[in-house]
């Protein structure tokens, strides 16, 4: 979800300018609609618009897929990675890693709606089984809040840092 990132990929854009044309074919497991019925930002361009209010110096769209075979079969460019530059001020850069870390914590929420939704398929004599695994591991991420991945991402005075989904 989220690294500390040296370089870019060789065919970064800005952001804005990018989604502008492509907002549609942008990390479309994330950003869609559903996640906007839990109150999360649906719109990719918006995210980004938010980025830089908080004080992103620059955000790219990075690693595109905009091969000629893939526009021919699919009619379109599609990305999933950010890349983030960091500003020098050091509230700015509090104010991006409460973001990065709040969008780290949705997509372990999400991962969670997704293993529910699982045991609803099965049949109902291991549902039960399933849930109360699933109850555990959310009281034990909650009970160790401060040693989950999304609580190390740590400002360590890197440059830029690279979201992507998957």
């Amino acid at each position: 979800m989220i690294k500390e990132q040296e370089q870019t990929s060789s065919n970064p854009t800005e952001a804005r300018k990018w989604l502008r044309a492509n907002n549609s074919n942008f990390a479309t497991n994330r950003f869609n609609e559903t996640v906007h019925e839990i109150n999360m930002e649906a719109n990719p361009l918006i995210f980004v618009q938010n980025l830089y209010a908080a004080g992103a110096v620059e955000v790219l769209v990075d690693k595109i897929n905009d091969e000629p075979e893939r526009i021919m079969d699919e009619g379109y460019p599609y990305a999933e990675s950010l890349v983030v530059k960091l500003p020098p001020d050091p509230d700015k850069r509090k104010k991006l890693f409460d973001i990065f870390r709040e969008e780290a914590f949705f997509e372990s929420t999400v991962y969670e709606a997704h293993l529910l939704e699982e045991v609803k398929s099965l049949p109902k004599d291991q549902q039960k089984e399933q849930l109360d695994k699933i109850e555990e591991s959310r009281e034990e991420m909650e009970d160790n809040f401060a040693e989950q991945p999304w609580a190390d991402y740590h400002d360590h005075g890197q440059d830029m840092v690279t979201l992507w989904w998957d």
